[in-house]
C-alpha cells in the first residue's frame, strides 16, 4: 500500500545523510553528524505508521506483507553490502580486525549488531574508525523496532484514535524517561540500545498516526499560516543542523542532547505540508535526489572509508578523501539502480521473499562465525608473509596472555601497606592505564631508592571530593575505598593516570583540589594511545617499511583523540590556579615518540611494546617504567 509520495522527506534524507558521511569522514565542522541517525529514526517512525495505519482502516494490513515488503526494501541493498564489505575485508584487514569484521558481521546478519557494538567499542572511538559494519547499529535498531511497533498499532488501532495516541505518547515518554537513566550511566548503552531509543522512531510514529487521522485535515493550509509554517520549518532545520555542528564526541548523548534534532524533524514533517520559506529548498532537485540514494549511500560510506583507513593511512589527504567519496557515491549508484530498485519492484511471493531472506541472513552469519572462529585467517595470512616479514609482527593473543599472567602476579598486592620507612610514598590512582604505570614501577623496583609505589583502581569518572550516592554503584564502590585507605593518608604524591574523558572533568578538578588541600603532590599522567599497533604492524610488515618509514608511519597514527585527552588536562591545570607549584601534567606520549622528528619507536630487539590500542606487553612495561622513573615521574 503506497502513500502519497512527500519529496521534502527525501530532501530532509539528504540533510540527515550528508552530515553522517562527512562525519565519518573526519570532518571537523560536522563533529556533531552522527545526529543525522537521529532524524533517520523519527523519519522511519512516520513512513512506517503512515502506511500500516492506511493499511489497517482500509482491512488490508498483512504481517507477511509488511515484513515482506519491508525485506525486500531493506535487505538486497544491505545484502550486497556485506558482500563487499567480505571481500574487501578479506583481502585488506590484519587477522585480527578480520577476526572482528567476522564479529560484526555475524550480528548485522542477525540484525544484533547494536548490541555487539555496545559491548565492543564505543561509536566515538578510533577502532569505529575501521570497522566496515558499524553503521548497521542503527539498522538493527530499526530492525528491532519493527518487531514491536506494528503489533502495538494493530492492537490500538481496535480502538479510538485518542486511546492510540495516548498509548504511543506513554511509550515514548517511558522511553525518554528509560533513555536519560541511562545515557547519565553509560551512554554508550543508551546511545546503542532499542529500548533507549524507541522514543525517537515513537515520535515519528505518534506524528503518523495523528496526522493519518481522518478527523485531522491536513490539506486546509488556511488552518497555519505561510509565516508560521515558515517559523516552524526554518526552527526545524536549525534544530537539526546546529547540532550538527556544535555536538562532537565529548558531547553527552543521546539523552537530553537528541531532543533539538528529533523535535526539528517533528517541526519540518508538520510544517512542510503547508506553503513555506523552506518548501522549495527541501523539494529542490539535488536535496531530493540524494535523499532518494540516502540509503544507498549510508550503506557505502562507512565501508569504504573503514577499509581505505585500513590500508591506507593518508585517509584525510585531499586525494584520499576525494577517491572514498567517489566510490562510495559510484558504489551507491550501482546499488540503487541495479539492486535495490529491482528488488523493490520484482513481483515475488511474500513466503519465497521471507524464507530467501533468512536464508541468506544465516549464510552471512555462517561466514562471519568461520571468520571469527578462524582468528580471521590469521594462520593463512602470516603464510603468505615472507619469513622476513613475519618477524617484524607479533602474536596478539600470545601478548595479551603473557600480559594478564604479569600484571595478575604484580597487581596482586598493589594495595598493601606503603613501606613506612621509604623517604616517598607514592599512591598511583586510575583505570588500565594506572595499572599498567604501576606494573611498569614494580617490574622496574630495583632502580627505585626510597621509593614505596602503590596503586589502587578509580577511573576518572569516579573522581570525586566526596561519594555521590547518586553515581554508579562500581564509582561509589572504588570511591569509597580510596578516601578511606591508609595509602591515601600515607601517601605524599598522588599520580592520576586514566583514559581521560571530558565528562570527567568537574569531577577530576574537584578531586584534584581535594588532594592539594590535603598536601598531597598532584601529578597527572595523560593516555597515549595509537591506532590499533597489531595492525599498525602487520601493516608494516606487507609494505616492509625501512626503520625510518616504520617511526614516522607509526606517528601519524597516533589516535586524534591524545591532542583532545592532553587539551583536556591542560584545561584542568588552568582552572586548578589555587594548586600551582603541587600539581605537574605529564605527556605520556613522550615515553615512546619525539614531537621534533615526528617519530615513534614501539618496539626492539626484546618486542613490541603494545598489544592494543594503548595498553602495554610486558616488554612495553618494562620500557615504560624505565622511562618513567629515569625522567622522575616518581619524584
Amino acid at each position: 500500500m503506497k502513500i502519497k509520495y512527500m519529496p521534502h522527506i527525501d530532501g530532509l534524507r539528504s540533510i540527515a545523510v550528508l552530515p553522517v558521511i562527512l562525519y565519518h569522514a573526519g570532518f571537523d565542522f560536522f563533529s556533531g553528524g552522527f545526529v543525522g541517525v537521529d532524524v533517520f529514526f523519527v523519519l522511519s517512525g512516520f513512513l512506517i505508521s503512515s502506511i500500516i495505519l492506511v493499511e489497517i482502516e482500509n482491512e488490508k494490513f498483512s504481517f507477511f506483507e509488511f515484513y515482506s515488503r519491508r525485506a525486500k526494501r531493506i535487505l538486497p541493498a544491505l545484502y550486497f553490502m556485506f558482500f563487499l564489505a567480505l571481500i574487501s575485508s578479506l583481502y585488506f584487514l590484519p587477522p585480527h580486525l578480520l577476526k572482528d569484521f567476522g564479529q560484526s558481521l555475524f550480528s548485522a546478519a542477525l540484525f544484533i549488531s547494536n548490541i555487539f557494538f555496545y559491548v565492543e567499542t564505543d561509536y566515538f572511538n578510533d577502532y569505529s574508525q575501521t570497522s566496515p559494519l558499524l553503521h548497521t547499529w542503527s539498522l538493527s535498531v530499526e530492525e528491532q523496532f519493527y518487531l514491536v511497533i506494528p503489533l502495538i498499532l494493530v492492537f490500538f488501532s481496535r480502538y479510538s484514535r485518542a486511546i492510540l495516541l495516548l498509548t504511543l505518547l506513554i511509550l515514548c515518554v517511558l522511553s525518554f524517561w528509560l533513555s536519560l537513566s541511562v545515557t547519565h550511566d553509560d551512554s554508550s548503552l543508551a546511545f546503542y540500545m532499542m529500548p533507549m531509543r524507541f522514543w525517537e522512531l515513537g515520535l515519528g510514529v505518534l506524528l503518523g498516526a495523528w496526522l493519518s487521522d481522518k478527523k485531522v485535515d491536513i490539506t486546509n493550509h488556511t488552518r497555519i499560516s505561510y509565516q508560521m509554517a515558515s517559523f516552524f520549518c526554518v526552527a526545524g532545520l536549525l534544530l537539526i543542523v546546529y547540532p550538527m555542528v556544535s555536538y562532537d564526541h565529548r558531547t553527552v548523548f543521546p539523552g537530553v542532547a537528541a531532543l533539538p534534532p528529533v523535535i526539528g524533524t517533528c517541526f519540518i514533517i508538520l510544517s512542510s505540508r503547508y506553503p513555506n520559506v523552506l518548501s522549495g529548498l527541501l523539494s529542490a532537485s539535488p536535496l531530493v535526489t540524494v535523499g532518494v540514494y540516502s540509503y544507498s549511500l549510508y550503506l557505502s560510506h562507512q565501508m569504504v572509508f573503514a577499509v581505505i583507513r585500513a590500508s591506507e593511512f593518508e585517509f584525510r589527504s585531499s586525494l584520499g578523501l576525494f577517491v572514498a567519496f567517489s566510490i562510495s557515491v559510484l558504489l551507491a549508484y550501482f546499488s540503487y539502480h541495479f539492486v535495490e530498485r529491482p528488488f523493490r519492484k520484482a513481483k515475488l511471493g511474500n513466503i519465497f521473499v521471507l524464507i530467501s531472506s533468512c536464508v541468506v541472513a544465516i549464510a552471512f552469519a555462517l561466514v562471519g562465525l568461520y571468520l571469527h572462529n578462524m582468528e580471521g585467517l590469521k594462520e593463512y595470512k602470516l603464510n603468505a608473509l615472507s619469513d622476513e616479514q613475519k618477524e617484524k609482527i607479533f602474536d596478539v593473543e600470545y601478548e595479551q596472555g603473557a600480559r594478564k599472567v604479569l600484571w595478575d602476579k604484580v597487581l596482586t598486592d598493589a594495595a598493601r601497606s606503603h613501606d613506612l620507612s621509604a623517604e616517598k610514598k607514592i599512591l598511583i590512582l586510575g583505570d588500565s592505564k594506572a595499572e599498567d604505570l604501576y606494573v611498569g614501577v614494580r617490574v622496574n623496583e630495583q632502580y627505585l631508592a626510597e621509593t614505596s609505589v602503590r596503586m589502587l583502581r578509580l577511573d576518572d569518572r569516579c573522581m570525586q571530593a566526596e561519594v555521590i550516592y547518586e553515581s554508579s554503584p562500581q564509582c561509589r564502590s572504588e570511591l569509597e575505598l580510596v578516601l578511606n585507605s591508609p595509602l591515601l593518608l600515607e601517601s605524599d604524591t598522588v599520580i592520576l593516570s586514566a583514559t581521560w574523558e571530558y565528562l570527567s572533568n568537574d569531577g577530576v578538578i574537584s578531586f584534584a583540589r581535594h588532594l592539594i588541600d590535603k598536601e598531597k603532590r598532584v601529578k597527572i599522567v595523560s593516555t597515549a594511545n595509537f591506532s590499533d599497533v597489531g595492525s599498525l604492524a602487520y601493516v608494516m610488515a606487507g609494505r616492509d617499511f625501512n626503520e625510518e618509514e616504520a617511526q614516522a608511519y607509526l606517528y601519524t597514527n597516533i589516535r586524534s583523540d591524545w591532542e583532545k585527552q592532553f587539551a583536556i588536562l591542560s584545561t584542568l591545570l588552568q582552572e586548578l590556579d589555587s594548586g600551582r607549584g603541587k600539581i605537574q601534567v605529564i605527556d605520556k606520549l613522550e615515553a615512546f615518540c619525539s614531537h621534533v622528528s615526528r617519530t615513534c619507536i614501539l618496539s626492539d630487539s626484546g618486542g613490541w611494546y603494545m598489544w592494543d590500542s594503548g595498553h602495554l606487553t610486558s616488554r612495553g612495561a618494562v620500557i615504560f617504567g624505565q622511562y618513567a622513573i629515569k625522567n622522575d615521574w616518581l619524584k
